[in-house]
């Protein structure tokens, strides 16, 4: 087309209907088209077909890409938990969210679970998750839905799970079920038992203050063993260690103020 349009203005003819690059391409290729359908037909290839050709259709716009291939969103910082995560963690704490992963269609465990968001204040959760175990047959759990002293059963409830926890030998997960029923749970053996447990880590403050909490409810056991690990603590050496331990975290109440610092001149 191009030599076509030079030679047409070097003869003088005119240029203005001969169209563009364009145009030539489309009637090219309308008549490559007909050849192509004639030949299909058992026509001769040269003999042009009976119908007109038609003119192409101009190529659609490229289309919005798939939903599959659309760049995926950004991942969380692993350092920082979603909300959702955030959220479980209040109501369990970690070693809640542990055993949650770890025996996700676990009935017994489930209870457990509602136990501890009952005795951390998150009711909605408990009843939910007791609902749940219900459904599956679990007699605590219904017990726990009709139970007039809810609360104080899922201390109880806890203690057990605690102990269940220690025959074990997993210690860590004991003493969260004991810190459950102890407190908020307000469970006397409970505390008496995490106070043990400290003491047999060598964390004397920390036991100190669970024999006092037991004591103060009633375990006689309690009052003697705070008397005595009372007067040890007080020919401790100077600058000994009674940081709240790690294990603590998961409490639902703030530690007591003398645990996160120097101790009081006298624990009565």
């Amino acid at each position: 087309m191009t030599a076509c349009r030079a030679a047409a203005e070097q003869t003088g003819l005119p240029t203005e209907t001969m169209g563009t690059l364009m145009d030539w391409h489309a009637r090219w290729c309308a008549a490559r088209a007909g050849q192509t359908a004639a030949a299909l037909d058992g026509e001769p290839p040269g003999e042009p077909s009976a119908e007109p050709a038609r003119e192409p259709m101009p190529p659609a716009p490229p289309s919005a890409p798939a939903a599959d291939d659309e760049p995926p969103p950004p991942a969380e910082d692993a350092g920082q938990p979603g909300e959702h995560a955030q959220r479980m963690l209040e109501i369990y704490g970690r070693t809640g969210v542990r055993l949650m992963k770890d025996y996700p269609f676990d009935v017994k465990v489930g209870v457990s679970l509602a136990v501890t968001a009952l005795l951390r204040g998150h009711t909605q959760e408990g009843v939910q998750r007791l609902m749940e175990a219900a459904q599956a047959g679990h007699r605590d759990a219904l017990e726990l839905l009709s139970h007039p002293r809810r609360h104080q059963m899922a201390a109880d409830y806890a203690y057990r799970c605690g102990r269940s926890y220690q025959r074990d030998d997993r210690i860590e997960v004991a003493m969260f079920f004991y810190r459950m029923a102890a407190d908020p749970g307000g469970h006397p053996e409970a505390a008496y038992q995490l106070a043990l447990i400290h003491q047999d880590k060598g964390e004397g403050w920390t036991a100190a203050y669970w024999f006092r909490i037991a004591a103060a409810r009633g375990h006689h056991l309690a009052t003697a063993a705070f008397d005595g690990i009372s007067e040890q603590l007080s020919h401790a050496p100077p600058g000994e260690s009674w940081m709240l331990p790690a294990d603590m975290v998961d409490s639902s109440q703030p530690p007591p103020p003398f645990l996160a610092g120097d101790p009081p001149a006298s624990l009565m």
